[in-house]
């Protein structure tokens, strides 16, 4: 990840691009490799940040200088920036009488994990069995992944024992 700065080692545009650069210098050729080549590009205050592997519900932030080297921080990325696949499937505890009703996920200081209140079942029990069904299945991203480690089959033998679990009323 690249980022221009100033003169004082402030950041001026992050993440900063190959497009940006020959935007900001229309009159200079760069070659195709220009990214790679960094001093040229400290010639025109673009730096290269590293990085580390990017935790599930993060993003990175602005670049740091440390040391003499800049760095990309993780910060947790905002509830309305999540991705499903950022969102952790925490298994919650089932109760009679009871479906689980899914909440808006919850950031515990290290990840994103689902959330769920305890919803008491009607007289009739109407309609808790789809959203014990669903919290069963998972989100689509663990369904393709139990599908693509397990097989169809056995996927399909989770799905017979879920819904026998929770049959319609």
């Amino acid at each position: 990840m690249y980022a221009k700065i100033d003169a004082e080692n402030n950041v001026v545009k992050w993440p900063y691009s190959r497009f940006d650069l020959k935007k900001d210098n229309p009159n200079v050729s760069f070659s195709v490799n220009i990214m790679s080549d960094s001093s040229t590009l400290s010639d025109y205050n673009v730096i290269e940040a590293s990085s580390t592997e990017l935790k599930k519900g993060w993003k990175y932030d602005t670049p740091i200088l440390s040391n003499g080297s800049w760095s990309l921080p993780q910060v947790p990325k905002e509830i309305e920036e999540l991705d499903p696949g950022d969102i952790i499937v925490v298994e919650q505890e089932e109760r009679d009488g009871y479906s689980l009703a899914p909440g808006d996920p919850v950031f515990n200081g290290e990840s994103w994990n689902t959330s769920f209140t305890y919803e008491k079942n009607d007289a009739e029990g109407a309609r808790w069995y789809v959203s014990n069904r669903r919290h069963s299945y998972g989100d689509p991203y663990q369904q393709i992944e139990f599908i693509t480690e397990n097989g169809l089959e056995a996927w399909q033998a989770k799905v017979a024992e879920i819904k026998a679990k929770y049959p319609k009323p």
